[in-house]
């Protein structure tokens, strides 16, 4: 059975096609401030701007060779990229994001309904953000900065971090690698105070797990922590 990670991976290549389909070449798409109704559109070496209390009733936003900006208090569908970060402003809705080469941030207050997916690239998610479906990554830190994830969260190489009152209600992995040295790459878990895992934390590879006391995590399998008072 495939892993989550390698669905990722071919969930995003499939993209690629999709998104070079029906797709304006060399232009952005720019979807003004305070627009109603607006619909979801693809380009090929542009970028996507998606303007402050917009809401998108239909379509998804994809793009090859750009990255997308999402505004706050935007409500959107879902956002593809291949080449490209992904940012979303504060209290806004999204579907699902997902890149793959490129950071993606999710602001304060806002709302992830369909999971969040990078393959090279950094995940990270400010107070108060909510994301439902998981959060997978390949190669990047993922942060959760008093962020909840109603899912499971993994990644490969890159490490984690929760800060604050960061909530995982799932499990938390950090795969295996495959065809890849990583002897002098050891990920950083960092795990702080008030944090909460409901589910297991597996561990397939060496990890420098910190783990601080106060933290409320489910059954460690695969790594011994280090416990951290401060």
């Amino acid at each position: 059975m495939k892993t989550q990670l390698h669905r990722v991976i071919l969930a995003l290549v499939a993209a690629i096609s999709l998104a070079a389909c029906d797709a304006s070449v060399n232009e952005p798409v720019v979807i003004e401030d305070g627009t109603k109704d607006a619909t979801g559109r693809s380009t090929v070496n542009g970028s996507i701007r998606v303007g402050d209390d917009v809401t998108v009733t239909s379509g998804t936003f994809r793009s090859v060779n750009g990255s997308a900006r999402i505004g706050s208090r935007a409500v959107v569908p879902s956002v593809t990229l291949v080449n490209g970060p992904i940012t979303v402003g504060d209290d806004s809705e999204t579907g699902s994001l997902a890149t793959v080469n490129g950071d993606i941030q999710v602001g304060t207050g806002t709302r992830v309904n369909e999971g969040i997916e990078s393959v090279n690239g950094a995940v990270s998610l400010l107070a108060g953000a909510a994301v439902t479906g998981g959060v997978v990554t390949v190669n990047g830190r993922i942060t959760l900065d008093g962020a909840t994830v109603n899912g499971d969260v993994e990644n490969v190489n890159g490490g984690m971090t929760l800060t604050g009152v960061a909530v995982i209600n799932g499990s938390l992995a950090v795969r295996r690698p495959r065809g890849v040295n990583t002897a002098d790459q050891v990920p950083v878990i960092a795990i702080g105070p008030e944090a909460t895992i409901t589910g297991s934390l597996t561990f397939e590879r060496e990890v420098d797990l910190q783990l601080h006391r106060s933290a409320k995590v489910g059954e460690i399998i695969g790594a011994t922590p280090e416990y951290i008072d401060e």
